[in-house]
This record gives structure tokens, sequence and C-alpha cells, in this order.
């Protein structure tokens, strides 16, 4: 069986006047490379954001409308692909930020004590946050059940935006890929390229970065959508 992706384009453009140029600390290469490392992060985030409406499209789904994230969501959303006959040796959560943050409160609700969720944490669910609680650039908040949990603002809604929807995935490896338990994959047409041009009544350079890049869903059966209260 084969999947066909559409690589869009995607593109982000900015007018550096002279002045700027001249009256920058900077070097006028640096300035350029660091207005390039912007663009290019803009362009990320698009493509980011079409990655993550792929999740709606999942066929298996946990949740109810309208209810916070659970820790029986998140256990549901792991073995769902196992149960499936899935085959693979890495699954990762994608989760809105306002299901990370339910999580947490569903996590801390059910101790009572230091000692009991502590206990709770190592034993039953392997829950450990991380140190930075997903402020730098990897966005991981937690491992869950072994398992790498990732926020991000940038989730579709769902039923009129009453939820949000996360998702618990096979990544990319060699055995998930041999075994067709990869859920998503990707394709490259254009690698993000930086243009420029001179527009001399403005006293100024556009600088043009696009790309051509397209997500799809590969293998259903090995990702489970999470749709909880937004």
């Amino acid at each position: 069986a084969s999947v066909d992706i559409t690589a869009a384009e995607y593109g982000v453009a900015m007018e550096v006047t002279d002045n700027v140029d001249e009256d920058s600390v900077m070097s006028g290469l640096e300035l350029f490379v660091r207005i390039r490392d912007r663009m290019v992060f803009a362009l990320s985030l698009a493509m980011e954001d079409d990655f993550l409406a792929l999740f709606a499209s999942l066929s298996a789904t946990v949740g109810s409308s309208g209810v916070d994230l659970s820790v029986a969501n998140m256990i549901s959303a792991q073995v769902t692909p196992r149960t499936a006959g899935t085959r693979a040796d890495a699954q990762v959560y994608v989760l809105d930020t306002q299901q990370a943050n339910d999580l947490d409160s569903a996590i801390s609700a059910a101790s009572t004590s230091a000692a009991v969720y502590a206990l709770s944490a190592d034993r039953l669910i392997g829950y450990a946050p991380t140190m930075n609680n997903g402020m730098d650039a990897s966005r991981q908040v937690m491992t869950f059940r072994g398992l790498p949990v990732f926020a991000t603002g940038l989730t579709d809604t769902a039923n009129t935006g009453a939820d949000v929807v996360g998702a618990c995935f096979c990544v990319s490896t060699a055995q998930n890929d041999a075994t067709g338990a990869t859920t998503f994959g990707q394709a490259w047409k254009r690698l993000p390229r930086l243009e420029t041009d001179r527009i001399i009544h403005g006293r100024s350079t556009a600088l043009v970065t696009t790309a051509r890049w397209g997500c799809c869903e590969l293998q259903d059966g090995s990702g489970t959508a999470i749709i909880t209260d937004a």
C-alpha cells in the first residue's frame, strides 16, 4: 500500500532598510543570519501546526467531550495501538498545554502526601516532570509510563471549540518503519531557502525564505487521538 503526501509551500518575507543594517552593532552578515534563523523558526511553527491537525484524523480516540484529561485516558491512549496489533519500539505523547496542565492536576489530586505521590509516580505510572517544565526548545513536560510527553499550544480544537486534540502515536524508528507501525510521515520538496531582492527606491533589501513540505497519516491503527476539555 502507498500514501500520497502533498507538499505545501511555506514562506515568510521581511524587508530590511539600509539604515537598520548600517546602524546595527552587528555586521551585515550576522544580522542576516539572525533574521534567517527567525524566519526558519516561523516556517517551522506553520509546519508544526499542519502536522498537529492530523491528530483529529486518527480513528481510535480516548477522552470525553468537556471532561479534563485523566491518568486513565493517558494509559488507554498508550495501550490502544498494542491492542490493535501494533508492533512498535517507540511512542510519544503530544498534548495541548491545557491537557498537560489537567494531567498535572490529576496526578497531584490522586496523592494525599508527598510519600504517596512519590510511590505512585515511581512505581505505578512512571511520572517524572522535566527540570524546566517544558519551557525549552524541546517542549517536553514529563515522562509518563516511560514515554516522553510534549506540550504545545498549536493543537486543533474539536466539538465546536469545547475540546482540544492531543495524541499518542508511534514515531519513525528502524523497527517501526520495518513493521509499518510509524503513524505519520513527511516529505520535503524544497528545503528552506533564503533569497534576497534589492529594492532601490526603498533603500532596502527584501528577504524571502520559502520551503515546500508536507505530512500525512501512514498507519491509522498505531496512534490514538486524545480529545478532552479545552
